[in-house]
């Protein structure tokens, strides 16, 4: 456990900016700790990547934090926590925290008896929750929805109804994801354009197999996302400056940028020493 009363420096690090709500969260609850965030956009997503990947991944980002003076790592990624959290425990020898186990027990203690977890390719692919939950799991990969989230790209996402069987399968340039009952009815039809991953069409459809509804997707154009994506780093900017004239715990935050040459060449976003 992290101590109320203890002062420590903290490294935290994941795939990208989703970490930085883990961070929160702890500057939150102990203001007094130092923390040091790395976001590895460079190499965003981990989702599909392979272990040694990920264990390659994983052990540059430790290394590069305890370079910084960390001496408690927190693994604020799902993918990595899912995979590779006991090869780094054992590797480092120093306190590594994950953001799954809290989960696992948080799921078995709670009153649901049926719990949906959609993850990374490679989270649901560990089977650690299906594993470790002593209740009905049903496991969804969403490979998309990291992209989406990380790139700022719009589209329009419908509630769903989860089938207990998905086949996933591609005709041409179409990649279809289909969801069954458990009696075989078709609930739903989704179409993705094979090469962006875009979704094309979603069909949602009765327990009898009847159409309700068809959505087709549209996008806008490229000038007008990049129109949106400097509006969402200018909020970025903006909540930056908030948090160094309140937050001064918090010392650094790196993330990787683009090299063909150094993977982790680093780019300080904020400094809020005070």
């Amino acid at each position: 456990m992290i101590n109320y009363g203890d002062f420590m420096r903290i490294g935290l690090f994941d795939s990208g900016v989703g970490g930085l709500t883990v961070l929160r969260s702890l500057v939150e609850r102990y203001p007094n700790n130092e923390y040091i965030y790395y976001g590895d956009t460079l190499n965003n997503p981990y989702g599909s990547k392979s272990i040694d990947e990920l264990l390659e991944l994983a052990s540059k980002n430790i290394e590069f934090l305890l370079e910084k003076g960390a001496e408690v790592i927190v693994v604020a990624c799902g993918t990595v926590s899912s995979n590779c959290i006991f090869y780094l425990r054992d590797k480092y020898k120093i306190r590594i925290y994950d953001v799954i186990s809290n989960t696992l027990e948080y799921l078995n203690n709670g009153d649901s008896r049926k719990i949906l977890v959609i993850g990374t390719e490679r989270t649901i692919d560990s089977h650690i929750f299906k594993n470790n939950v002593d209740k009905c799991v049903i496991e969804m990969a969403t490979p998309l929805l990291v992209p989406a989230i990380e790139n700022n790209e719009f589209m329009k996402i419908d509630n769903i109804s989860f089938g207990n069987r998905i086949e996933n399968y591609q005709v041409g340039r179409i990649k279809y994801s289909r969801e069954y009952s458990d009696d075989n009815i078709l609930l739903v039809n989704k179409e993705l354009d094979a090469q962006t991953d875009k979704f094309l069409k979603v069909q949602h459809f009765d327990v009898e197999g009847n159409l309700l509804d068809t959505q087709e997707y549209t996008y806008l154009p490229n000038k007008m996302v990049e129109y949106y994506k400097n509006k969402s780093q200018e909020y970025t900017r903006t909540i930056t400056d908030k948090m160094k004239e309140g937050v001064y715990c918090i010392k650094e935050i790196f993330c990787s940028v683009t090299s063909p040459n150094c993977n982790y060449t680093r780019e300080t976003i904020k400094d809020a020493t005070g």
